[in-house]
Order: C-alpha cells, then sequence, then structure tokens
C-alpha cells in the first residue's frame, strides 16, 4: 500500500529541499530539520536602508546596506520602490537608481533582496526627497542678487526680458548622472583652461613681434646678447614670461581653492596679468 493522502493524488514523501523549491506537505519537525541543513528555501531578510538622492528632476539614487542573512541562497538582485506611486528599479549592488518620478513631488523608497527562494521583507524607509523642478527668479531692480540652487541643477542661465534693468534668471534640470555631470564640468574647464593659456602666449608673442622677433621664445634667446640693445630687450622678455605665468598660475590656485571663481574667459583675468613695456 502506498503512502498516500486521501485522494491518491499527494505522497507523503516529495524529493528532498534543495533551498531554492520544497515540493510537497511537510510536518514543522521536517522543517525544522531541513532549516538547520540550510536546505529549506528561506527568502533574504531586509536590508539596511542607506540614503536617497536626487540625481535629476527624474531620477532618484537609493544606497543600502546588504543583509548578513541571505537566505538559503545568495542574493540575485535588489528591488527599490518608491512611495507614493511604487515606481520601481533593480540592481545587483547599492545603489540603485528609480526612473520616471515627478519633479516637485516628496518620495521615500524602500529595499528588498531577492534570492532563489522568494523575495524578503522590505526594509525601513529612507530619508524624504523632493525631485527639483524647472523654475525661475525675477528681479525688477538693479542690484546685486544670490541664491541657492536646487539639487539637481546643472546648468544655469541669465536671460533679459524686455527692456530697462529687468532680469530673468532660470535655472535647467538635466537628466544626467552625477558622473556625467562631473565629466561635462571638467571638459568644459579643460577647454577654458587651453584658452586661456593659448591667449596669453599669444599675447606674450605679440608683444614681441612688435620689434620683429619671432615670438616670446626668440627674444629670450637673446638676453645673453653681446649687443647692449639686444640683451636688454632679451632680459626684459624673459621677466615678462616669468611675471606673465607666474601671476596665471597664482590664479589656478586660487580657483582650484576655491578662493575666487572659475573664469568666465581669458578676457576676465587679462587685466590682471602684468603690464608689457619696452625698456
Amino acid at each position: 500500500m502506498s503512502d498516500q493522502y486521501p485522494g491518491g493524488w499527494l505522497t507523503k514523501s516529495p524529493p528532498t529541499p534543495n533551498g531554492s523549491t520544497a515540493r510537497g506537505m511537510w510536518k514543522l519537525n521536517q522543517q525544522a530539520g531541513y532549516r538547520q541543513q540550510n536546505l529549506w528555501p528561506t527568502a533574504p531578510n531586509a536590508p539596511t536602508i542607506g540614503t536617497a538622492s536626487a540625481t535629476s528632476g527624474t531620477v532618484a539614487s537609493v544606497t543600502f546596506t546588504a543583509p548578513a542573512n541571505t537566505g538559503s541562497s545568495a542574493i540575485t538582485g535588489y528591488t527599490v520602490t518608491a512611495s507614493p506611486g511604487g515606481l520601481t528599479g533593480t540592481g545587483s549592488a547599492s545603489p540603485v537608481s528609480v526612473s520616471g518620478l515627478t519633479a516637485g513631488t516628496s518620495y521615500t523608497f524602500t529595499v528588498t533582496a531577492t534570492n532563489a527562494a522568494g523575495t524578503g521583507p522590505a526594509s525601513a524607509a529612507s530619508n524624504s526627497i523632493t525631485m527639483p523642478v524647472n523654475g525661475q527668479v525675477a528681479y525688477t531692480t538693479p542690484g546685486t542678487y544670490s541664491w541657492v540652487a536646487p539639487a539637481g541643477v546643472t546648468s544655469v542661465s541669465v536671460v533679459a526680458v524686455g527692456g530697462g534693468d529687468r532680469w530673468q534668471y532660470k535655472w535647467l534640470v538635466d537628466d544626467l548622472s552625477p558622473e556625467q555631470i562631473a565629466a561635462n564640468i571638467e571638459k568644459k574647464n579643460q577647454k577654458l583652461r587651453a584658452d586661456i593659456v593659448t591667449k596669453t602666449q599669444a599675447r606674450l608673442d605679440n608683444f614681441a613681434s612688435s620689434r620683429n622677433y619671432a615670438g616670446m621664445l626668440s627674444l629670450c634667446t637673446y638676453a645673453t646678447s653681446t649687443n647692449a640693445k639686444f640683451a636688454a630687450e632679451g632680459q626684459y622678455g624673459v621677466q615678462a614670461r616669468d611675471e606673465t605665468w607666474a601671476k596665471l598660475y597664482e590664479i589656478l590656485a586660487e580657483v582650484e581653492a576655491g578662493t575666487r571663481p572659475v573664469p568666465t574667459g581669458y578676457a576676465e583675468i587679462e587685466p590682471e596679468l602684468p603690464a608689457l613695456a619696452w625698456p
């Protein structure tokens, strides 16, 4: 006589659980025994929530720490869920991004871990964040104004509207990752530095050519000339060259230290360079 439940449709001796599945009907003491052997399918514990931050007007990034107890098998992925709305993002490790969020709306986030046995409980809710919005501030009287850009702002434009002294300040939010934003800023800074260096060298070369030298390098070679006139001009060329580049590096050091803003271009710093005048 086979060992079956009434109806003959389910045996009492199903396959041994393997950590992913447990088919059949089991007594509590049987489950406990397989749990001790780490064979009973068990989902992971809840991850520990970290920090949520907006990376653009519609995308948030959420950090978390994996649970110490991964259940009966390795974790295969994580799901971050936004509240309100229930939008989700998935990934294999922290952080995970959630896209499609609404600018101006406040959200919190939870995260779950999944393994072959299933999905575990959700973490605690994250901090609340408000997605940044496109916006503008209008000033209608002359003056100096300052303001703090919202999180996620990647570019700012100043637009004159109508006549008189009316100016309109706009901030724009781009759907860029922090890495893309940093790369764009660095690219712009490299282009600005190259432009300033080129125009500074051109200023020196043009000065030297005003007395028919091929350039500042040519002028400096005459510093040791046996001709008194050429020697005086060459020595001045060395002095002017050194003072000019020293000033340029001083400005660069101030920008890197954060004690002065990034210049808008060469025209802004040219008045600070040493004056050039033949001896």
